[in-house]
This record gives C-alpha cells, structure tokens and sequence, in this order.
C-alpha cells in the first residue's frame, strides 16, 4: 500500500494518494514533534522517481518490502523509471529480503553494522557502492525539555545510542559521526542504510533546531513544482539534504552515487563552518573532537582511493578529503594555542630573549659569566703577550740569548711589560663600572623636574630607596613578549640621614678612562658596593 505523508501549517497528518506529498519537520517544539510523523522514524521506504513523477513509498512491515521486491515491480524499472530503498538501520528482516533481491554482499552488511571499512579483496563483476561518514550537528534532550536532569539522562541515552561528543559546558549541542552505506544493483535499483537518527520518533533522546521541508513527491499532474519552503543544508540531516537533492534531475544527472559523494562533502564543509565548532571559545572540545574527525575524513579519503583504482570516480575526489585533514589539523593548532599553547611560547621566547640578550637583565656594573670568561681570557694574555714578543725581538741578536751574557735584559724588559700590560687590561675593564659621585642637592632636584634621571628618596633608617624615572619596564603579559625593554635604574640617589645632617645627593655615571687610570674614586665617588654599605 502507497502512503504519502502531509503536514499543514497546524501540524495535522493528512493522508493522500492523488496530489503532491509534502513533510515538514519541525522541530522547534515538543508538541509539534509528538503530533507530526516523521518518515526518519520509519524503518524503511522507498523513492520512485521518473522524468515525469517522483513518488515515496512507506515499507512498515516485511510485506511492504516483499511487495516491491516482486517480480512485476522490479520489470518495471528502465533508464526512465529507478527505485532506492532507504533502510535505518540493520532491521534484520527486512535486510534479508533485500540481500536476496539486490545481491548485495553480506560483508557489506556486516562492515556498515560494525561500522568498519568495507574492502573487500575479490571484486564481483557489477557491484557499485560508496560509503562515507559525516557529521550530524544535534542537541541533547527534547525540545522545550525540562530540567538539567532530564537532559543528563537524554544525554546517556544519546552517547550509548550513537558516538555523540558534546560541543561545549554551557550548550546542549553536540556533534555525531554516522555512516551511510549505498550498495547499487545495477543502474535503476539500490539500498541506502542509515543509521537510526535519535531525534526521530516520538520520544527522540536528542533533536535538531530547526525547520526544514523533508520530503517532495511530484504529482502526474504537478511536475516539476517546488514549495516556497527550502532546505536548510546547514542544519538538516544528510537524509533530509538527499531528498531534497533527488528532486532535481540535473543533481541527478550523474547517479545516486555522485550525488551522496557530493553531499556528504558539503555536510562536512557545513560541520567546519559552524558557529558552534569554535576552536578559541571551546578549544578543549574540539581537540577531543580532532581525532575523531581524522578518522571519518581518512575513512572517506581511503573509500574515495579505493573506488577510484577500482575504475569507479567520484566528483568529490581524494584532494578534497586531504583539504579537509589538513584544515583539521589547523584547527587542532589554534585550538592547542587558545588552551594554553600561547602562554607556554611566550615563556619559552622570553627564556630564549633573556639567554641571547642577558646584559638587559642585569644591574649596571654587574658581570655575567660570560664577562668574567673573557675577562680571565684578556689577563692571561696579558702576561704571554710580553714574553712571545720580547723574545721574538731579542732573538735578532746572540748575546741575548739563554746562553748570553745580556740574557738578564729580557727579564728586566718583559716583567715591567706585563705589569703594564695587566693594569691596562684591569682598567679597560673597570672603565664601564658604575660609580656614584656625590653632586650638589640642588643640581638633582633640577635633573629630576626636568624628566632626565631619576631619583630615589631614603626611608627612615636610612637605606635608599630607588626611583626609577629612566628606562623601559615589562608588564610581564604575555602580549609584550615582543616589546624590547632594559630594566629600569636609579641614576640620581638622594641621601636624606635622620641625624639632622644636610641632605646628600648622588649621580650614577661610568668610572670611564680617567677614573680607571687613578684607581680610586676617591672622597666623593663610590661603587654600587660601597654605597650600599655606607648606607647600611
């Protein structure tokens, strides 16, 4: 028996045989979905279409399906007239009947219920097949639900039903991967099976939001007609989307097969394009969906490759499943940066600035190891210096030999040399040493209004405390990684004792050349360590 399904504007089934079959699912509301039928929460039904009439056939029970598995049925199909039987799930009875009839390979079955890849080793002469995974973007519970209860409990049944993988703490969505299995009896005849979709029937654990037209017959007399209402591909089913597809002849110009590879690409395309799939809000979602992802993209690129060297091509080729692993993987990347990846390589470029620039980090005066080295390297060529030279030149002459009587002028030339030498070395390297020379009170003040030093104020026991009023400073946020700063320094220190005295004021500059040559800075010019502990 032929049933075409209709829905009004109030959601009242109607049953026709004679005009244009429309279904509407709507699932915006919990009434709405008790109310109206849903052709997805059938076990099976068939779509018969022509040039000139599209019809839908609803297979409730094993008779329907026997029905249009009889002989008389089957004469009726050519290139003009063609069948596709679309099967949820494994319902065994119902899949005997159209094994026998189709001569589909029971390791075909078996891999879409186990959901593993079909490969088979020995190809049979006349099979064609496809099947892919894809994304379905769904809600966990009813619509217009109740409490949070309820929708742990739907979330359960959802996540034991089919593979679901929430999208994010504060939102019911999530996501599921699902199989379609397409076997082709030939050019005119073939099955689909899905699998069960947990938002159909009447109590569905999960549910999608939105309105969409599922379903179009063309009358004999209506041919060609389209409703105002459309599909919405971003948010239908893949069902949904495939039988909207059907109605168009020139979608269908190269086969049922073409078309599934088609639009399982473009549910894919809609998955990665989702709001709801946002790497930097929901980083940590969507790197426990990555792996998941690569495996039903690999699947399909696998299927695609193996099809192909089977001389059966499909439009959606093996560069478009490899585009989409590779935009898989760039998601992964974003999402490990907005999980705590950037604050890791900042710290990881800070570390590497302060090695390769360690002079910025410390104080003025103060010597890293790689100073002292080089510093140690300079003394001892200071002393070898003098006794390669002295020798090279006396050498000219014999008496200044070891075995001369003037041999005692080259230890007479070279130990004053290497004095010489030494207090150079030790003068070049305290000339950029910071020294503190005492200036006048008044003359501070002045370079503190004008914005050129800084100044540090004494506490109450004495001890200076520095203003920096020079110099660049690090937040320590990550965004100024990038921003090249030196420490800030004090460089004028006023002195204020608590025993009545006047105040002392004190200038940081360089020992430079002429300070290194005295040795000593005398009255009025300390180090950093000497100023430190006067104060104390």
């Amino acid at each position: 028996m032929d049933t075409h399904l209709s829905l009004s504007e109030k959601d009242a089934a109607l049953i026709t045989n004679a005009s244009m079959s429309t279904l509407t699912h709507t699932v915006t509301g919990s009434s709405q979905q008790q109310q109206q039928a849903n052709i997805e929460s059938l076990p099976a039904y068939v779509i018969e279409w022509s040039p000139q009439q599209r019809r839908v056939k609803f297979l409730r029970t094993t008779d329907d399906v026997a029905t249009e598995l009889s002989p008389a049925n089957c004469e009726r199909l050519n290139d003009s007239f063609k069948r596709l039987f679309v099967v949820h799930g494994s319902p065994q009875q119902y899949v005997c009947l159209l094994q026998r009839a189709l001569s589909i390979d029971p390791l075909f079955i078996k891999a879409h219920a186990q959901r593993r890849r079909y490969s088979p080793v020995h190809r049979r002469p006349g099979d064609r097949w496809a099947c892919f995974e894809y994304p379905e973007l769904c809600s966990y519970g009813k619509t217009g639900g109740g409490g949070g209860g309820g929708d742990a409990e739907a979330k359960e049944g959802a996540q034991a039903a089919l593979p679901a993988y929430p999208l994010s703490d504060e939102s019911a969505d999530a996501v599921m991967f699902c199989r379609a299995s397409l076997w082709l009896n030939g050019e005119n005849d073939g099955v689909l099976f899905l699998e069960d979709p947990p938002w159909a029937g009447s109590s569905p654990i999960m549910h999608k939001r939105t309105t969409m037209v599922a379903l179009h017959a063309a009358a004999p007399d209506n041919v060609g007609s389209r409703d105002d209402e459309s599909v919405d591909e971003h948010h239908a089913s893949l069902e949904v989307v495939l039988q909207e597809a059907m109605r168009d002849p020139e979608q269908m110009r190269h086969g049922i097969r073409a078309l599934l590879s088609e639009l399982v690409y473009t549910h894919w395309l809609a998955y990665f394009e989702s709001p709801l799939i946002d790497p930097e809000q929901h980083p940590a979602y969507v790197l426990s969906l990555a792996w998941r992802v690569q495996l039903s993209v690999e699947h399909n690129l696998n299927i695609t490759r193996y099809l192909t060297r089977w001389g059966l091509p499909m439009p959606i080729t093996a560069t478009e499943w490899e585009g989409l692993l590779h935009r898989n993987a760039r998601r992964v990347d974003l999402a490990t940066v907005a999980a705590g990846g950037a604050r890791a390589i900042a710290e990881e470029f800070r570390s590497i600035q302060a090695g390769s620039n360690s002079k910025r980090s410390l104080a003025p005066g103060e010597k890293d190891e790689n100073s002292r080295g080089l510093d140690r390297i300079s003394y001892l060529g200071g002393i070898l210096l003098p006794f390669t030279i002295v020798p090279s030149i006396l050498s000219m002459s014999d008496p200044f030999g070891p075995t001369g009587g003037l041999f005692w002028v080259f230890w007479v030339v070279c130990a004053p040399l290497t004095v010489i030498t030494l207090l150079f070395i030790y003068a070049d390297s305290i000339r950029k040493a910071t020294v503190w020379i005492e200036v006048a009170a008044d003359e501070a003040k002045m370079e503190e209004q004008a914005g050129q030093t800084g100044a540090g104020a004494v506490d109450d026991d004495g001890a200076a405390e520095p203003k920096p009023l020079l110099g660049g400073s690090n937040t320590g946020r990550p965004g100024n990684v990038m921003e090249e700063g030196v420490e800030s320094f004090p460089t004028v220190i006023i002195q204020k004792p608590q025993d009545g005295r006047p105040a002392r004021a004190y200038k940081r500059q360089e020992l430079g050349w002429t300070g290194a040559g005295a040795g000593d800075g005398g009255e009025h010019e300390k180090t950093e360590c000497e100023f430190e502990t006067a104060d104390e």
